[in-house]
């Protein structure tokens, strides 16, 4: 049997025109711990500060939250870490913006969520 964004990606290649408004509602507590599993352990933390392991010990209370925030059309990302690393072959630096671990979670799933929908490819940080 398929799953809810199978029938919405069936549906998308089949009309192409067809608008589609949000994705938000396939959201839920299982997806979030898979794209969790799929952050590198050894990714580096925030601007908050927070672990791929910290956020694994608080994930319920934390899914809770983005979850609501996420299906009330409330949730708004967090602030990037900047920091800056050499550029390859040069004595300059580029910026780089490290997102909070609860951040990237979020936005992995979004955009799997969105790829059997739109096509792409479909591995986690693929994006």
């Amino acid at each position: 049997m398929p799953t809810g964004l199978e029938r919405i990606a069936a549906k998308a290649r089949q009309e192409p025109k067809l608008c589609f408004t949000s994705l938000a509602h396939h959201l839920d507590a299982e997806r979030l711990w898979q794209a969790l599993c799929h952050v590198p352990p050894h990714s580096a933390p925030g601007s908050d500060g927070q672990t791929v392991d910290e956020l694994k010990q608080e994930f319920r209370a934390w899914s809770t939250a983005t979850l609501r925030a996420v299906h009330t059309q409330g949730y708004r990302p967090p602030p990037v870490r900047r920091t800056y690393i050499p550029k390859a072959g040069k004595h300059e630096l580029r910026p780089l913006g490290v997102p909070m671990v609860p951040s990237y979670c979020t936005s992995i799933q979004a955009a799997s969520g969105s790829l059997p929908v739109w096509g792409g490819p479909s591995r986690f940080g693929a994006f």
